[in-house]
């Protein structure tokens, strides 16, 4: 850190693979021809420093990973540098484990933010925790998904650096991520009414433990040129609880809902977009929407509850 300036140090492989990751690599591509793996299932996974790596390798990579899963990750800088996010300035020191950093927003904020030119990143699970010192600047990652539109289903509880996240969040616990796909749409949810406030490093305020986008599952229903439906729902409270662990999960959620990794529906800038939430036969909520800045449509405020709803994405005519 120089005049509270980050320098060089991981931001010198923002562009260019450590030795561990090209061998990581060759490895998966070995593996895949050998035994013929489905590419669009291929996922990436991590613990502590490995979680570090999993940022580090996994967001920029949405044309190789379907998924990543990361637990209390050793730093979030490997991430943020990879994927080409914003500088940060230093305001405050937080001994021993060093500076808190803060985001800044240059001119190009959005488009760094939203990965432009990169792959859609691959959804992310990750465990953190505030008693864990690894998690210095973990605001600065969950504001970075948050404003980039990424998928991050996020959970924190303080148990401190270890992998004992079975004690944390059932949703996330038994989030379905192995599921995901790599050749389907999937849904980012954003501001949602039912997201917790994640309370900083060592602070016990306003959510000792907590989730963001936990309850939430999608399903895709149709990817056409002119037409892009999915299913949203909340979590089966029954599928998460165990007979010892009852679990309730709300009953509905409102957030903002926008659709990524797009397969085949053709999305024009400035275009304007239907978009209507239906449950069975019934219209729930219609409205328009245009793209923003770096082409992602946004559908606000979507009510989402344990009853499927279908969203069904449209070019106006």
């Amino acid at each position: 850190m120089e005049g509270g300036q980050e320098v060089d140090g991981p931001k010198k492989f923002a562009a260019t693979y450590t030795p561990v990751e090209h061998r990581l690599l060759a490895t998966i591509e070995w593996v895949a021809r050998k035994y013929k793996v489905d590419r669009n299932r291929i996922y990436l996974w991590g613990i502590s420093m490995g979680g570090s790596g999993t940022l580090g390798l996994g967001l920029a990579r949405g044309d190789i990973f379907a998924a990543c899963y990361a637990v209390v990750p050793a730093g979030v800088d490997h991430g943020w540098h990879r994927m080409g996010f914003p500088p940060r300035k230093a305001f405050a020191k937080c001994p021993p484990t060093g500076a808190i950093l803060e985001v800044t927003r240059p001119d190009d904020y959005l488009a760094r933010i939203t990965g432009a030119g990169l792959p859609d990143a691959p959804p992310l699970v990750n465990f953190s925790s505030q008693t864990d010192s690894w998690a210095l600047n973990e605001e600065n990652l969950i504001q970075a998904m948050h404003d980039g539109r990424h998928l991050m289903v996020y959970c924190w509880a303080p148990i401190g650096h270890t992998a004992n996240w079975d004690s944390t969040n059932p949703a996330v616990v038994k989030y379905p991520w192995l599921s995901i796909r790599k050749n389907e749409a999937y849904a980012v949810f954003t501001d949602a009414s039912t997201d917790q406030k994640y309370p900083g490093l060592n602070s016990k305020e306003p959510d000792a433990a907590g989730q963001i986008n936990a309850y939430f599952r999608w399903k895709n229903l149709a990817d056409e040129p002119a037409r892009f439906q999915i299913e949203l729902s909340l979590v089966d409270a029954k599928a998460i609880s165990t007979e010892k662990k009852p679990f309730a999960v709300p009953e509905k959620s409102t957030a903002d809902v926008t659709p990524r990794r797009l397969q085949k529906f053709k999305v024009q800038a400035g275009k304007p977009y239907a978009w209507r939430l239906t449950e069975g036969n019934k219209v729930v909520q219609t409205s328009t929407v245009r793209t923003d800045a770096v082409g992602l449509l946004t559908m606000p405020r979507v009510t989402i509850t344990t009853a499927p709803r279908t969203l069904t994405l449209e070019p106006e005519r």
